[in-house]
Order: structure tokens, then C-alpha cells, then sequence
């Protein structure tokens, strides 16, 4: 089965989306048989070209809604709607590249799997998706778009209805999630319930038959600002509890093993405090090299020398 993500790289935070992306792909291709597909908008990266090592296709898209997103307050809004609504593209990218699938399975980047979906995903019968509720796992009125599986025969029926829905009101929907917003409203009461265990909150009790973790809220690669409160919204901490330190220990473990025990190049965002020392070490050293320079070019040897032997101590 075909799985899909989306992902822009001027999104705000895009870095620690990219740890995410990473610890996603990982688990995907230990844990489960799906076929991961990138829809993006950006350039080549660092990520893209780690991502094509593992095999992910990676396909270039932009939504319909790119140039009013552009044009609308607070900037930030264009930023994350422009990555959020290429979600909404998922049919009309299968039906671009001819590919025939009739179900296929949307995740955020922000997941974790820890066992295999295909055999659910393939058993499910939906209308236009399945998804499972956004914060109480028992409240089905509003459901939470980070997990998805589509039906994209019928997803395409009312593709360009859909779309001239989210245009006609797309202000409406930066304080709603932007794609969960429109999505909720248009498709009301027509949803399929997906079973919870697909879409498990990271600060919900422990589920030994969870089978994808998702990192809603409080995100695993932030674990050192929200423990320090430092930058981090009320609400936002609220949600870090015990469970959600539990699945993030776990998500810190896959991560490790792939920046360090596979050699793969270290992301700007940092995850310990270990880290945050070495690069501000690395920083030092650039500095003093350029101190050095600087010195060496003074007039007066003996001066010039005892300066250069006081840094290198």
C-alpha cells in the first residue's frame, strides 16, 4: 500500500519537521510493507537526498491555493498552508502519475509506527477516508486529519468541489488547522471511523496495540525547550505528560541510532544538550581561527605571538 506525507521547506521549524520526516521514514520501513511517497514543495536538500537513498519518491506539487495563501495575513499562514493543503492533492497526484490505487494512506510527519497497518488499511471500506478523533479518543464529532486512509476513486469526484470550497473560505481556516478545518466542515458526518489505535496521541495512555504514535501537540524533537519551558505555548506543555515522555524516549532512541550508528549528517536542530554544547564548541573554534588570522597580521612579533599562545590555552 501506498503511504503518503507532505512536507514544504519554508515551513516555519522545518528542520525539526525533518527529524520527524526521518524517524517516520525509518519506522515505516522496519515496522510496516507500505511504499512511502513524498509530495513536497521546495528544493533539494539534505533531507530529500536522504530520503531518496531509502527509497522514498518524492513528487514535486503545488496546491491550487498557493498564490491567495501568499497574498493573506499573518505570513506564517502561508508558510504552513501551503505545506497543509498539498494533503488535499493526494488524488489528483495519483491520478496525474496514473497511479491506480484505489486506497491509499496519509500520515503526518510528526508519527511513529510501531507495527504494520497494511493489512488494517486494506480490510477498510470507506466512503471518501477513514480518520480517528482529534483529542478525546471517544469524541467522533471532529476527527483529527494526521492519519488518513482515502478512498481516491471518490476522493476525485469531488475533488474541484472540495477545492472551490477551501477557496471561497480559506481565511477561515488558519485558526482551524488549515486542511483539518476545511476538511471537517466539507466532509461533516461523511467520515469512516479509522480505529484510534492508528492514530494514537503521544500524551494518551500507553497502547500496547497502537500502531502509529502521532506526536500531536508537544513534538519529540522539541523535548529540551519544553522541558525548560522555554518558547513552548501553555497548551502546548499541558499536553507533555508521562505517556508523552514515554513515546518520546522511544522516538529519541530511533533517532539516535540513525544520526549516529548509520553516519547520517547531523540536522542544524539539535537534541541534547550534549549537542548544543558541541556546536557552540564548533562555533568557538571558527572564532578563534578568524582571532588568530587577525593577529598574526599585527606588527609586533612578541605581542602578536603571547596573544596567539593565550587562545590556544
Amino acid at each position: 500500500m501506498k503511504w503518503f506525507f507532505v512536507l514544504n521547506d519554508f515551513a516555519p521549524r522545518f528542520e525539526e519537521y525533518a527529524q520527524m520526516t526521518k524517524v517516520a521514514v525509518e519506522t515505516a520501513q522496519t515496522k510496516t510493507k507500505l511504499e512511502p511517497y513524498l509530495i513536497y514543495e521546495g528544493k533539494e536538500n539534505e533531507l530529500t537526498k536522504w530520503l531518496k537513498k531509502r527509497g522514498v519518491k518524492i513528487i514535486f506539487h503545488r496546491t491550487p491555493h498557493y498564490e491567495k495563501l501568499k497574498i493573506q495575513k499573518p505570513e506564517n499562514a502561508f508558510k504552513i498552508g501551503a505545506g497543509a493543503f498539498l494533503k488535499v492533492e493526494i488524488p489528483q497526484v495519483l491520478k496525474k502519475y496514473q497511479m491506480e490505487d484505489k486506497y491509499v494512506l496519509f500520515t503526518d510527519c510528526d508519527v511513529m509506527f510501531t507495527g504494520d497497518v497494511v493489512e488494517y488499511c486494506k480490510q477498510i471500506k470507506c466512503e471518501y477516508f477513514a480518520a480517528a478523533p482529534e483529542n478525546d479518543p471517544n469524541n467522533w464529532s471532529y476527527v483529527n486529519t494526521g492519519v488518513m486512509c482515502i478512498n481516491v476513486p471518490n476522493m476525485l469526484k469531488v475533488y474541484d468541489e472540495f477545492n472551490e470550497f477551501i477557496d471561497k473560505n480559506i481565511s477561515q481556516f488558519y485558526s482551524q488547522a488549515f486542511d483539518q478545518g476545511a476538511i471537517n466542515q466539507f466532509f461533516k458526518g461523511k467520515w469512516d471511523r479509522l480505529d484510534v489505535a492508528m492514530n494514537w496521541k503521544a500524551y494518551w495512555p500507553s497502547n500496547p496495540d497502537a500502531k502509529i504514535i502521532h506526536f500531536h501537540g508537544p513534538k519529540p524533537c522539541q523535548a529540551d525547550f519544553i522541558k525548560g519551558k522555554v518558547g513552548v505555548k501553555q497548551q502546548i506543555l499541558a499536553l507533555a505528560n508521562k505517556n508523552f515522555w514515554e513515546y518520546t524516549a522511544k522516538w529519541q532512541e530511533v533517532y539516535t541510532k540513525l544520526t549516529f550508528n548509520q553516519e547520517e549528517e547531523q540536522p542544524p536542530m539539535r537534541l541534547s544538550r550534549l549537542q548544543n554544547i558541541q556546536a557552540e564548541m564548533d562555533d568557538y573554534k571558527s572564532k578563534l581561527k578568524q582571532i588568530k588570522t587577525k593577529l598574526k597580521q599585527l606588527s609586533i612579533p612578541g605581542v602578536q605571538q603571547s596573544y596567539i599562545s593565550l587562545y590556544d590555552s
